[in-house]
């Protein structure tokens, strides 16, 4: 079976949906599958590229076809409009150097890809598979980040489409799959298939470890940490103004590892706010060191901003779980990673735009060791029987294998 995947971040992109997509690629050869994946440049990777508009590769028996994108500022939407646009433009090209498929796979990155696999798809006589990470244009419009009429038509469009045409829909929790059959599409067509950790990658550590060493936090330090994408989806004004209300408690460290848009904007306000002192802001750190760098913390935040549980479920929650640490759920109550805390004793949960209750509860956080060592057992134990790497990516090459029976 020949599977071709789009989605424009790919290894060595350090971006979340590139890391699983790379893990599922190479797992699914490693079963036997023949993989093609069409993605494009890494905003965080430096690179040297010539004057053609493909680069082709292989990697872990993954045929790779790169195509060319612009990596202008996305700060700006015109910016990112042509970082989007070009790398779709030249994906038409790509598809001449993909063999014929049996199933196409469209990510949403950027989202305008379902229009382009779709019809790749049905061109190919191959099933579709629409694959939602982020769902347009329900984010743009919780975000308030685009105004164009006519972007919100065509981005609606591109996923009225996927979910039209695909054979099969998968989403990441049940708070999506509820934002996806209010769209109309059929529930028969909805998978649910979240993502997952490899959990003999990453394990629990000890919290002094040579991440604390490395960037000077003391043994004594009780450390809150934010680590991801920092964009425009989350919440990441309340952490800040959380860690100015927290300026008596003594030995509290925020550490914020990450790269993204909204990055220099929290550095000025944090300046703003004078908790530069409290607050580090680090970049992405290499996959094999993140064990290491979850478990330096005592407390875990994946804050989303409100109204988007449903429209992104931050995959994050997945290496924290298998770091053994709790987290707080900074989002509306029907998150499906704010469920997860709540259920399973794992975390707690906080609503967003609430500085003061996010003080209140790490401040019981700090005053409760005992609490958190118990969540964190509870976290580890749930990535072990729930979200591990082999059983995920197996039940993804069984449901693609299906459409092929």
């Amino acid at each position: 079976m020949h599977i071709v995947f789009f989605n424009r971040s790919y290894h060595p992109d350090p971006e979340a949906t590139g890391q699983y997509l790379t893990e599922l690629a190479e797992d699914l050869v490693a079963a036997g599958e023949r993989i093609t994946v069409i993605c494009g440049r890494s905003y965080h990777v430096r690179d040297r590229w010539g004057l053609l508009p493909l680069k082709l590769t292989r990697r872990h028996g993954v045929r790779v076809v790169r195509a060319f994108n612009t990596r202008l500022p996305k700060s700006s939407f015109a910016c990112r409009l042509i970082n989007l646009g070009t790398y779709f433009v030249n994906c038409l090209l790509a598809v001449l150097f993909a063999p014929r498929p049996d199933v196409v796979v469209s990510l949403t990155d950027p989202p305008l890809l379902p229009l382009l696999a779709g019809v790749y798809a049905r061109l190919a006589r191959a099933r579709f598979v629409f694959a939602i990470n982020d769902l347009y244009p329900d984010v743009a419009v919780e975000l308030k980040e685009i105004a164009n009429p006519l972007y919100l038509t065509l981005l609606e469009t591109a996923t009225s489409f996927g979910l039209r045409r695909a054979d099969v829909v998968t989403v990441l929790g049940d708070d999506m799959k509820e934002r996806v059959l209010k769209k109309g599409c059929p529930e028969g067509k909805i998978r649910v298939h979240p993502y997952w950790v490899d959990c003999s990658d990453v394990r629990p550590q000890e919290r002094d470890n040579a991440f604390r060493a490395e960037h000077g936090l003391e043994r004594s330090d009780f450390v809150v940490m934010y680590s991801g994408n920092l964009g425009l989806s989350q919440d990441m004004e309340s952490v800040l103004r959380a860690a100015a209300e927290l300026s008596h408690v003594a030995g509290l460290r925020f550490v914020i590892v990450g790269e993204g848009a909204a990055k220099a904007r929290l550095n000025a306000m944090a300046g703003r706010l004078k908790v530069d002192g409290r607050v580090r802001f680090l970049p992405y750190q290499p996959k094999e060191a993140l064990s290491q760098s979850l478990g330096a913390a005592d407390l875990h935040l994946i804050p989303l901003a409100r109204g988007l549980a449903g429209c992104i479920v931050p995959c994050k929650v997945y290496g924290i779980l298998a770091s053994a640490r709790p987290y707080v759920a900074i989002m509306d109550r029907g998150g499906d990673v704010a469920r997860l805390a709540q259920e399973n004793r794992c975390g707690l949960w906080c609503p967003p735009d609430s500085p003061s209750r996010l003080k209140d509860i790490i401040e019981r956080c700090h005053a409760s060791r005992d609490e958190l060592e118990l969540m964190g057992r509870n976290a580890r134990r749930l990535a072990e029987t729930r979200f591990g790497r082999e059983a995920s990516t197996r039940r993804v090459c069984e449901l693609l294998r299906s459409l092929c029976a």
